[in-house]
């Protein structure tokens, strides 16, 4: 039995679309980054502070403290760790000194608890490599994420959970940075406005004193 012109481009597209469907795909979407919205956030908000370098201690971890410097559309750095001098590094912290902390932190950080972070782009962790974010765990570990593991000479299987648990870390160490710049602006308002109203209350007895102005 001989097929028609039209059945034989049916069975082409059929068979085509079977095909296709066989084969594996060759891209994949990047997982989302965990990390991304937190770190464009920091950087706007650090850049509308007019600020380059913070740093903030962790309630819940009082030798864990978070240190990040931000180059706005550049690069964001951060480092987290437990520090070795937790009362100088506090210190700092309570008199924003943060270029300090930031400094003392990197030197002081136990190496087992160290997360160093290069976000290029301050876009979050970019697993697929674009662009090619660098991250330190473990004081000197590093992990390149170029898209595939090849330049930390890891699997595939490797590289994706490496990357996956350092966004995640990352991404919480942000929450605890904007969390505390947002408590350290609320602070810095509400000094303003106590500043303001002692004004009003001590210009009318400024006045007073001062008396009617001459005639």
């Amino acid at each position: 039995m001989s097929m028609r012109g039209g059945d034989i481009r049916a069975w082409r597209c059929a068979a085509a679309l079977a095909l296709c469907c066989a084969l594996p795909s060759g891209t994949s979407a990047s997982p989302e980054s965990k990390s991304a919205a937190l770190a464009k956030e920091l950087s706007e908000l650090m850049a509308s502070r007019r600020i380059d370098v913070f740093a903030a201690q962790d309630p819940a971890r009082p030798a864990f403290f978070v240190a990040v410097r931000a180059y706005p559309g550049v690069q964001l750095l951060l480092v987290g760790a437990e520090s070795t001098a937790v009362e100088y590094v506090k210190y700092q912290v309570d008199h924003k000194n943060y270029g300090e902390a930031y400094a003392a932190l990197h030197t002081s950080a136990v190496p087992a608890t160290k997360l160093f972070v290069q976000d290029m782009a301050c876009d979050g962790l970019q697993r697929d490599g674009d662009p090619v974010d660098v991250v330190y765990h473990r004081a000197s570990a590093q992990l390149l994420l170029d898209g595939n593991g090849k330049a930390s000479a890891l699997s595939k299987e490797a590289y994706t959970a490496k990357a996956t648990e350092a966004d995640a870390r990352y991404a919480e160490w942000l929450e605890l940075a904007l969390k505390a710049i947002h408590a350290d602006s609320a602070g810095d308002q509400a000094v303003d406005e106590t500043g303001r109203a002692l004004r009003r209350i001590e210009q009318p007895n400024v006045a007073a004193a001062i008396g009617p102005a001459p005639r």
